[in-house]
């Protein structure tokens, strides 16, 4: 009889390749960690997903995957449709036994208070936001399952990409000069704190669900500042915005979280991003 599988959809993306590391470093002589990429399973067919699944029979799946661009989702709803709501549907049905873990967003909340809690009512703003709340229903029904909430997350990703800070430095190194908005706020966090989080949440089997973010709650200028400090080099171009001014889809001004319930389960609280950079001087962010 062979190990317990945990499979990560997404794992080529920033967080679930930070979760799919971190599993394999502390549980790898345990169980049988699947990386579940593209080139693995194509997960917009419905057939080939609950084959997939109910041939691998996974002890935990771990749900990362989807797509998370506000602007691609409102340039293809029906494909944001169906990556973040009937993918999840499908994967979940396909293994009832097992303890599921499926990402959200901060953004399911309009941002007109910020600081939410887990039972806060949701209100999202936007498709993105839209097919993430309607997947936390999904998830939600499924009797072993746990929904993880996060925001903006920073570190290295297996395509140099995905992450908030991967991004910034990719148009500094282009020469483009940045606007961001000063009053626009998330809790930004790195990765590998996400990862320890669902460690975390795995090993307990938790259900329902949580907020898993950083400490500090940052405006889209302060975060980007954070980063331009760490790569003097590439000469940063920052400048002031107003949400005020922005003339695309409606955006959500304060989606900043309350992570006290994950600080219970994690025994510590997530650091704030500033202090995070403080104390990892030598790491590449």
């Amino acid at each position: 009889m062979g190990k317990p599988k945990i499979c990560i959809t997404g794992s080529g993306g920033l967080i679930g390749s930070h979760i799919a590391r971190l599993l394999r470093d502390t549980m790898g002589d345990r169980v049988e960690i699947i990386g579940v990429t593209r080139h693995v399973l194509d997960l917009s067919v419905e057939s080939e997903v609950r084959r997939w699944f109910e041939k691998a029979a996974p002890a935990a799946v771990i749900h990362c995957a989807g797509i998370t661009s506000n602007p691609a989702c409102e340039a293809d709803p029906a494909m944001a449709r169906l990556l973040n709501i009937d993918c999840c549907r499908w994967v979940f049905e396909s293994v009832p036994d097992a303890w599921v873990c499926h990402f959200s967003t901060d953004l399911v909340f309009n941002g007109l208070k910020g600081n939410y809690r887990e039972d806060d009512p949701v209100s999202p703003v936007g498709i993105y936001a839209e097919t993430k709340a309607e997947a936390e229903l999904i998830a939600a029904v499924h009797p072993h399952s746990c929904i993880v909430r996060t925001s903006l997350n920073g570190g290295v990703s297996p395509t140099g990409d995905r992450g908030f800070n991967e991004k910034l430095r990719q148009a500094w190194a282009a020469g483009q000069s940045m606007t961001l908005f000063t009053d626009e706020y998330r809790c930004p966090l790195a990765a590998e704190w996400t990862a320890k989080a669902v460690a975390a949440l795995l090993k307990g089997r938790k259900s329902g669900v949580y907020h898993v973010a950083g400490g500090e709650k940052l405006s889209r200028y302060e975060t980007a500042e954070c980063v331009a400090q760490r790569w003097p080099g590439l000469n940063p171009q920052l400048k002031r915005g107003s949400i005020a001014d922005y003339d695309g889809p409606p955006r959500s001004p304060d989606c900043s979280m309350d992570c006290s319930r994950i600080t219970k389960v994690l025994g510590q609280p997530v650091p704030g991003l500033r202090q995070y950079l403080d104390d990892s001087p030598s790491i590449v962010f």
